[in-house]
């Protein structure tokens, strides 16, 4: 899942897989802005068939905080 989570990022923010790490954020990336930003929870909510709370969606700062709330709700550990 981590690679395919990696892909979305790096489509919709129309950078290289390679570019994509953990440590990402809006705030260490110039592509990352607030649209992007709109655009990523998108993305993941089509492709994992999953919904952010306006909480989650604030709270994702970095690709490590993305991929920990996607993670949690395709397992089932939130709603």
């Amino acid at each position: 899942m981590a690679a395919d989570i990696e892909s979305i990022v790096a489509r919709v923010l129309a950078i290289s897989v390679d570019s994509v790490h953990d440590d990402m954020s809006p705030e260490t990336s110039g592509v990352w802005t607030s649209l992007n930003h709109i655009r990523l929870i998108a993305a993941m909510e089509d492709a994992y068939k999953i919904k952010f709370k306006p909480k989650e969606i604030r709270s994702i700062r970095s690709i490590s905080a993305l991929r920990r709330i996607v993670l949690m709700k395709t397992e089932g550990l939130a709603t």
